[in-house]
């Protein structure tokens, strides 16, 4: 009778193991991913400042700033627009 309880406490300890050696050091990796590791798909930050005048003709200022890892396989978004080259501030 013992040994058909330890059998199970055995397996179980076995099944702990397993999960402790492969799988808690791929979520512990994957959740603090370093932004500086190399992959096929790199990190990247991008901000974008824009100026852009409303109805009335005052200034509005829009800053987006998007960071994520982008390669081949990322969603490729289509964007129109008139682009204007900024003016020198010291003339």
């Amino acid at each position: 009778m013992l040994k058909r309880l330890a059998a199970p406490a055995s397996c179980s300890s076995c099944l702990l193991a397993f999960l402790l050696a492969f799988v808690s050091p791929r979520c512990t990796l994957s959740i603090g991913a370093d932004k500086t590791m190399v992959n096929k798909e790199d990190y990247y930050s991008a901000t974008v400042n824009a100026t852009v005048l409303d109805h009335k003709g005052n200034p509005q200022q829009m800053v987006t700033k998007n960071d994520g890892r982008y390669g081949q396989n990322s969603p490729k978004i289509e964007a129109k627009g008139i682009v204007i080259a900024p003016a020198a501030v010291n003339g």
